[in-house]
């Protein structure tokens, strides 16, 4: 008797269980923020927002967001970046048209700000005053 009712019990937890285990079997049909996982295939870059890296390049870039300022239209985002490709190989030929390899900095690589109009890579020399 014991183990009839054992076996009944059992029976109706699993009938029970069976609907919510059903629920749990929908396949998605969109990418949403609810149910992605990893990185997108052929995407362009590997990372988050704030620290991707370009596949293309291996560059590694992070964005280090400052401050945010709501404005009438727009918003103003203050970040520092930064781009690991600060050299590159540039091949160059000498005299004998021999080629050989030349270690050159590549412009915006580094630690830069996001605010349009300014740089962050000056030196004396372009900050001459103009009479």
């Amino acid at each position: 008797m014991r183990k009839a009712s054992f076996l009944l019990l059992t029976a109706i937890v699993s009938l029970l269980a069976a609907q919510n285990i059903a629920a749990q079997s929908e396949i998605p049909t969109q990418i949403t923020t609810q149910n992605i996982t990893g990185d997108l295939p052929f995407s362009t870059t590997v990372g988050t927002s704030i620290e991707h890296v370009d596949v293309a390049s291996g560059a590694l870039n992070i964005e280090i967001p400052l401050w945010s300022v709501p404005g009438r239209g727009t918003t103003h985002h203050l970040a520092m970046l930064w781009n690991s490709n600060y050299f590159y190989d540039a091949t160059r030929f000498d005299a004998m048209g021999s080629p050989y390899p030349q270690w050159t900095i590549q412009l915006f690589s580094g630690w830069r700000q996001n605010t349009p109009g300014m740089m962050s890579h000056h030196t004396a020399a372009d900050m001459r005053c103009h009479r």
